[in-house]
């Protein structure tokens, strides 16, 4: 595994985490049991995660391939 291959793939688990939830609440929202403020929330609540992932690709995947 290479650290791009790591990367993309991380990224591929957000998003695919990320459109799951959002059919989640879209469903929901289309039934008349959720709201447009639960989506919007899904969203908000999934970007601390981004973040997280973004920091782990810059400061922790060089270090673990060795980067100089």
């Amino acid at each position: 595994m290479s650290p791009n291959r790591v990367a993309a793939l991380g990224e591929n688990i957000l998003l695919l985490a990320n459109l799951a939830g959002l059919v989640y609440h879209y469903l929901r929202f289309r039934q008349g049991t959720g709201s447009r403020r639960d989506i919007l929330s899904w969203q908000v609540r999934c970007v601390p995660w981004y973040v997280v992932w973004l920091v782990s690709v810059v400061f922790i995947l060089p270090l673990l391939y060795r980067f100089a």
